[in-house]
């Protein structure tokens, strides 16, 4: 069996489709019969990130586009070409509507993490088109793979020619590098100061759009120092990713919010290990790697109660209405600096093993071999 993979996901900053990409790929290394190949597709603009050449030991079979341009043009204009020179019998793309439309022999597999576009559109110009992509690779797709079982109730709903067979649902797992035994947490001290933190503090990640909801910690931590100043005016809250562009960042707010910008992969398990507290006050996700690892991180998780999140998090964390406020404040006055947090660690610790990167790799190469007829 020849296998396409779509690895242009590690061309970008590493979010959650790129660490779900970078993992899977990882596992692959480990399971892959040696029968079978792999041929790595990279896309356009490639570059040899640290998450190529560090992280994941790629294939000598890895195709390496010149092309210069937009992914989606590199995708129906150059890459059916690929697929058939090389014969391959499955491509794979982890990155929702990543796909060939035409003249495409192979057998097409996709993971659908979300319908955030339908859920929470951005209805600018290209909404229509993005629209358009996500319902084309939903009809040509063998297989559908998602990431829990809140997903595929969307994605049903969103696509009503989809049945339930159509879509497999595999959980998304926790990488090694953020389990405690993996961490020098001897480099907390040094950490901070590279990024400016000053006090104990709350970690959150996320994006910029409305979805993510980090608005809501602003409001949180103000209230928190108006109530309980004794507790948050000794704490900062810390945001990874992304920082507003321009006009749309967010004015007069608390000294205690610093925006740190995408950190280095290699320094976001130990900035885990030393929050106090992991917030994750999302409205919506596919799954929510973050508090995941968070709790590999042996952090207690405060998350929203939304979407796949009590999948995921269970009982191993909190988990509170997104639109109220005032109970993340009493929430993080509760349970910072006190020993009830410890038991929520040890739960953590026993909820992450539940979810797997081996686990989801071989369901994927099982789903290649049925398809395959194999």
């Amino acid at each position: 069996m020849k296998i396409g993979f779509d690895g242009s996901a590690l061309n970008l900053p590493i979010t959650g489709i790129g660490r779900y990409t970078q993992q899977i790929i990882k596992e692959f290394d480990n399971i892959k019969r040696p029968k079978d190949e792999i041929i790595y597709f990279w896309g356009p603009n490639y570059r040899e990130t640290d998450y190529i050449r560090d992280d994941i030991k790629t294939s000598k079979h890895t195709h390496r586009s010149g092309f210069r341009g937009k992914q989606s043009l590199w995708e129906q204009l150059i890459l059916p070409s690929k697929l058939k020179k090389h014969d391959i019998d499955i491509y794979y793309s982890p990155r929702n509507k990543n796909i060939p439309y035409f003249n495409v022999n192979s057998k097409i597999i996709i993971t659908m993490h979300d319908t955030l576009v339908f859920l929470y559109p951005i209805k600018n110009w290209s909404f229509k088109l993005r629209k358009w992509r996500w319902n084309k690779a939903a009809k040509i797709a063998d297989k559908i793979i998602t990431i829990s079982k809140n997903s595929k109730k969307d994605l049903l709903n969103q696509f009503n020619f989809l049945k339930e067979d159509d879509i497999f649902v595999s959980y998304c797992g926790v990488s090694e590098k953020f389990k405690v035994k993996n961490i020098n947490i001897k480099l907390i001290g040094k950490i901070k100061k590279k990024y400016n933190i000053d006090k104990n503090y709350l970690l959150t990640t996320g994006s910029t759009e409305p979805v993510k909801n980090i608005k809501m910690l602003f409001d949180v931590i103000e209230k928190g120092k108006k109530k309980y100043p004794e507790t948050f005016n000794e704490l900062e809250l810390i945001i990874t990713g992304p920082k507003w562009p321009g006009k749309n960042f967010p004015r007069n707010i608390s000294q205690n919010i610093k925006f740190i910008g995408y950190v280095d992969d290699s320094d976001l398990p130990i900035l885990f290990n030393g929050a106090e507290l992991f917030l994750f006050p999302s409205l919506y996700e596919g799954f929510g790697l973050p508090p995941l690892e968070a709790m590999a991180s042996e952090t207690m998780v405060i998350s929203t109660n939304t979407s796949s999140l009590p999948e995921v998090v269970g009982d191993a964390g909190i988990m509170l209405d997104p639109k109220n406020p005032q109970k993340w404040v009493e929430a993080i006055n509760e349970y910072y600096n006190s020993d009830k947090k410890t038991r929520y660690i040890k739960k953590g610790l026993n909820r992450i093993e539940k979810f797997s990167w081996k686990k989801i790799a071989k369901d994927l190469y099982e789903i290649f071999d049925k398809e395959m007829g194999m």
